[in-house]
């Protein structure tokens, strides 16, 4: 669970005056709604409400713009800021406010106090106001479903967004007062990272989901927000665009600092038994989008009050192997040549692995079955590799591609070494892949394979979510990866998609693995939905592609 802090009730301490100004009575015209015009004049009859802080703590944290202190949120009034008051036979709006005169000679955009003007006298012991955000109605109150922040603790934005409050104006004297209670629920998040590689990235929008109606368009009375009836236009989740001072988002720091990147959501109040929250970072010199997503269960957002969150982000970002066996960031090149993507990290005495940038071209006679002896449709009853991956966990951690394609003791026959074998057009096109730039220092002597299912598999873990694989079977194609990072960071170092008709050496969304699941039939990597404008795509290990299938695609890996 989230933990719930500063839940304290928000409040704003007013006085309304009774005022007759002049002596000739000038009124505009109200519809049957209450609505009054923008440009309403103030002569005549009218009813001033001034606002006037109870003490400069708490109680100056109750306005309808929010500023995060680090501790809480502290509200002012803006520009455009309307009440509503109920007269006990109808609604009426405020037909102006001093704000924007207050903004004009103090050059700010926010202000602690404010007058409000109404049509009318009014005498009774008490009044019922609303607060209604920017975007509500007299009786309607709307969540948005995407929120824009515009600076970091700045959470300027929430009147609308959908803040919103009530409040019961009392008489004292000549005055009236009333403590404006805010009814929605807020949730500010300051996420960072420990890892210096990630450092400086920059936070462009956090997504949060539940598991009912967070946003939409929601009834409200003198009672608050209507949460129990369904809203108009619900929506479940909430993105939050982060712009920052030039327009490419929060700074992602490495410790939870409330100056740095600071965002706040207005959501419905309520309790939620599923709750995420989806992180999105751009790397600022390549421009790769890294994602990471966090999951709760029993969060509860209670009315008024402000939850926060400072959480550290898992973000792996893509990592190059470089022709001299170097790896790093895109930024950290230098003059070192790229020529794959690192999907397992080397760990003291073991190994790394890196896919190539490209896929491996067809042999002359346009084949890449995995055994030419193998007839497309026609069953096939010898086993090549020395072991079979024939259940979805052994496939999972199946990282033998190496093996396969080079060692003899990687064959059934204990002699066959399929890489340098044209009788295995796949593995033969991975062993001869050429990456378009000698391999120099550590990498001289190194050989590309085709990669086993396992090491598929890493691809999910290291160059995509930065998750564990999450498939669950095969045939399902649901292990899920983001495009938008994996082929960014192909894009840039002149490699080509994995699955984009469009490139002449990638023919299908099929590709080989070295790993052999019966007789028949290898494991099969089968791409869906991979384009930089659908971000979101899938795959999965496929098993009905026989060993005789000519025209699969291979993407060969290397050790380093």
């Amino acid at each position: 669970m989230i933990s719930n802090k500063n839940n304290k009730t928000m409040k704003k301490v007013m006085y309304l005056l009774s005022l007759i100004l002049g002596t000739v009575l000038v009124t505009g015209c109200a519809n049957d709604d209450g609505y009054l015009s923008n440009g309403e004049t103030t002569q005549g009859n009218v009813t001033e409400f001034s606002t006037r802080e109870a003490s400069p703590t708490p109680q100056a944290n109750t306005r309808t713009a929010g500023e995060y202190t680090g501790s809480r949120l502290k509200f002012y009034w803006t520009a455009q800021d309307k009440l509503w008051l109920n007269t006990g036979s109808n609604l009426l709006q405020s037909v102006r406010s001093d704000i924007d005169t207050q903004l004009e000679s103090g050059s700010t955009t926010k202000v602690p106090t404010a007058k409000f003007f109404f049509t009318g006298i009014y005498n009774n012991p008490s009044y019922n106001l609303r607060y209604t955000g920017k975007n509500g109605e007299k009786d309607k109150v709307t969540i948005a479903a995407t929120q824009t922040q515009k600076l970091p603790t700045d959470a300027s934005q929430i009147g609308e967004s959908g803040d919103c409050g009530t409040a019961t104006a009392t008489k004292v004297g000549d005055h009236y007062e009333f403590t404006l209670a805010h009814k929605a629920g807020y949730f500010t998040i300051a996420p960072y990272t420990s890892a210096t590689t990630i450092n400086g990235n920059r936070l462009t929008q956090i997504k949060i989901t539940a598991n009912s109606p967070i946003a939409g368009t929601f009834g409200f009375d003198d009672n608050g927000l209507n949460t129990t009836t369904a809203p108009q236009n619900p929506s479940n989740s909430i993105t939050l665009k982060l712009e920052g001072t030039d327009g490419n988002g929060f700074v992602l720091s490495n410790n939870s600092s409330s100056t740095a990147n600071a965002a706040t959501f207005v959501l419905a109040p309520g309790s939620y038994s599923t709750f995420e929250i989806e992180y999105t970072t751009v790397e600022p010199f390549s421009n790769i989008i890294s994602t990471s997503s966090a999951y709760y269960t029993n969060v509860d957002f209670n009315v008024g009050a402000n939850k926060k969150l400072s959480p550290e982000l898992d973000i792996r970002p893509i990592k190059y192997l470089f022709s001299d066996g170097t790896t790093g960031i895109w930024a950290e090149r230098g003059t070192r040549i790229p020529i794959g993507i690192v999907v397992i990290d080397k760990v003291g005495s073991q190994e790394g692995t890196a896919m190539a940038l490209k896929d491996a071209p067809y042999l002359g006679d346009g084949d890449t079955r995995w055994d030419r002896r193998a007839q497309d449709g026609h069953p096939y009853t010898v086993q090549d590799n020395y072991k079979l991956t024939s259940d979805y966990n052994s496939s999972l951690a199946d990282l033998d591609g190496y093996k396969y394609t080079w060692e003899a003791s990687g064959s059934a026959d204990g002699t066959t070494i399929k890489g340098n074998s044209t009788t295995y057009p796949a593995f033969y096109a991975a062993g001869h892949y050429d990456p378009g730039t000698p391999l120099i220092g550590t990498m001289v002597g190194r050989k590309w394979y085709l990669p086993s299912s396992g090491e598929w598999a890493r691809l999910s873990k290291i160059a995509t979510w930065g998750n564990t694989p999450n498939g669950t079977d095969f045939n399902a194609y649901d292990i899920s990866y983001d495009t938008r990072k994996l082929y960014k960071a192909l894009e840039i170092a002149g490699g080509s998609t994995l699955y984009n008709n469009n490139t002449p050496t990638t023919i299908s969304g099929y590709y080989w693995t070295s790993s052999e699941y019966n007789l028949d039939t290898p494991l099969c990597i089968i791409m869906n939905n991979g384009s930089l404008t659908n971000p979101y795509g899938h795959y999965g290990y496929d098993t009905y592609t026989s060993k005789g299938y000519p025209q699969n695609s291979v993407r060969p890996f290397i050790h380093f």
